[in-house]
């Protein structure tokens, strides 16, 4: 039994990375179906399977980036060093990223995958 994040997690957040370097900002997560063949190639039996997303609002990117912070989420390490610098990256990353029409929050999506596999 296990749950994991899977792709497109995140993807607002890599949206607005990707109009300002090519630097990987955020870890690459593996696809639904992607998963499903892992663990039937090792020969368990997928006996329940359950996907949602979870989006979560913040007010500005230094809310959302404190959120990384907060739940001890881990980056990438190559890209720290050329990582979270500055104001002018911060207001940059804003500007780039996609904002919620309703209220100009800045949504991150989390998608999620629970299986429960047999031998």
């Amino acid at each position: 039994m296990f749950t994991t994040l899977i792709s497109p997690s995140l993807w607002q957040l890599q949206k607005a990375w990707s109009k300002l370097d090519k630097l990987k900002h955020t870890l690459d997560f593996l696809s639904y179906e992607k998963y499903t063949n892992l663990v039937r190639q090792s020969g368990l039996e997928i006996t329940h399977i359950e996907t949602w997303e979870r989006i979560v609002n913040f007010s500005d990117i230094y809310a959302l980036m404190n959120h990384f912070k907060l739940t001890g989420t881990s980056m990438p390490k190559s890209n720290m060093s050329n990582g979270l610098k500055g104001r002018k990256l911060f207001k940059d990353l804003e500007a780039a990223y996609p904002k919620n029409l309703c209220d100009g929050s800045l949504p991150l999506s989390y998608q999620y995958l629970f299986i429960i596999a047999k031998a």
